[in-house]
C-alpha cells in the first residue's frame, strides 16, 4: 500500500488478484453530505504499479478539485438539499464512467446482437420521469415506446403584487420511435426518430390579493401530435444494465392561450406577451434525458 498526505492512496487487496485499486478518504467535512461514508474505492485494472501511481495521481487531482467543488456549493446555499444530492451524483457518475470499466463489454455491439428486448426508466428528463419499452427489430434497428409524466404547481405576483397568478400543468408524452445504433460508425451512437403523443394540461388562476377573488383564467392548449428525432450515446454492460444519454428535439406546432377574464378585468397586449412568453419558457421542445434499463 501506497500512501500520501492528501488521505489518498494506492492499495491492493488479498482478493484483487494483483490489481491495484485507487482509494480516497473523504474529508471529514463532507461526510455527512456523503451519507456516513468515509471512503470509496476505484479498481484501476492494473498491476503495473508504476502505470497505476501515475494513474493515481491523476485521480488524486481531480478528486481534490470535486471535493472543492462541494465546500463552494455548501457555502452558497447550507439548506439547499437538492443541489447537494446533484453533487454527489455527479461526483459518481464521473469516477464511475471514467475510471472503472471493469463492466463493460469491448463493444456495444456484442451485446445488442445478443438480446432482443430492453426495458428502460426514464431517470432525469425536462418533462419528468418514465419509463420505456424496446424490441429489436432487425439487427441494429429498434422499436420503442416510452411514456413520461410530470406534474406540478407555481405562483407569482403581478399587476404591482396587487394580483397573483397560480399555474399548474399536468403532463404526459408518448414517444413511438424507430432506433438506429451506429456501432459501425461510432460504437456508443445512437440515432432516433419516430411521433410523439401529448396530453398536456395547463392553466393559470388570476387572483386578487386583497379579497382572493378570481379575476380571471388563462388555459393553454397544446397540439396533441408531432414529431422528433435525437441523437443518443449508450453504455452497455456485460451483467445487462445499460445507461444512455439522449437529445431529442420535439417537432410540433405551437401552442395556443385562451383568456377567460371576469368584470373588468383586463389582460392588455403586454400582459398577454409576458404570459405567452412564460408559456414557452416552460414547454420544452429540447429535450434531455438520462436513462438506464436492462438488456435481455
Amino acid at each position: 500500500m501506497v500512501e500520501n498526505e492528501s488521505n489518498m492512496s494506492l492499495i491492493t487487496t488479498p482478493t484483487s488478484g494483483n490489481t491495484y485499486y485507487f482509494r480516497s478518504r473523504i474529508p471529514a467535512d463532507l461526510i455527512e453530505h456523503f451519507g456516513g461514508l468515509t471512503e470509496f474505492r476505484v479498481s484501476l485494472k492494473c498491476a503495473i504499479k508504476s502505470r497505476a501511481l501515475r494513474t493515481t495521481k491523476k485521480l488524486e487531482r481531480t478528486v481534490s478539485k470535486l471535493y472543492e467543488k462541494i465546500r463552494e456549493g455548501m457555502k452558497v446555499d447550507h439548506k439547499n438539499k437538492m443541489f447537494q444530492i446533484m453533487i454527489k451524483i455527479l461526483v459518481c457518475m464521473y469516477i464511475l464512467i471514467f475510471y472503472s470499466n471493469n463492466v463493460f463489454s469491448k463493444t456495444n455491439k456484442n451485446i445488442l446482437n445478443k438480446t432482443n428486448f430492453q426495458i428502460q426508466a426514464i431517470i432525469i428528463s425536462n418533462l419528468g420521469s418514465g419509463l420505456g419499452l424496446s424490441y429489436k427489430l432487425n439487427n441494429n434497428l429498434w422499436f420503442s415506446l416510452e411514456q413520461q409524466t410530470e406534474k406540478g404547481t407555481m405562483s407569482r405576483n403581478t399587476n404591482g403584487n396587487s394580483n397573483r397568478e397560480d399555474s399548474d400543468f399536468d403532463t404526459r408524452t408518448v414517444y413511438a420511435n424507430l432506433r438506429y445504433y451506429l456501432t459501425d460508425i461510432l460504437d456508443k451512437l445512437s440515432f432516433q426518430t419516430g411521433l410523439i403523443y401529448r396530453d398536456w394540461e395547463a392553466k393559470s388562476l388570476i387572483i386578487d390579493n386583497g379579497n382572493e377573488q378570481r379575476k380571471g383564467v388563462y388555459r393553454v392548449k397544446y397540439p396533441e401530435n408531432g414529431y422528433n428525432f435525437g441523437l443518443g450515446l449508450n453504455w452497455f454492460y456485460t451483467n445487462g444494465l445499460f445507461s444512455s444519454l439522449n437529445f431529442v428535439k420535439i417537432i410540433t406546432n405551437e401552442p395556443s392561450v385562451e383568456y377567460e377574464l371576469e368584470g373588468d378585468y383586463e389582460c392588455n397586449l403586454s400582459c398577454q406577451e409576458d404570459f405567452e412568453a412564460k408559456v414557452d419558457k416552460y414547454s420544452p421542445t429540447n429535450l434531455l434525458f438520462l436513462n438506464i434499463g436492462f438488456s435481455f
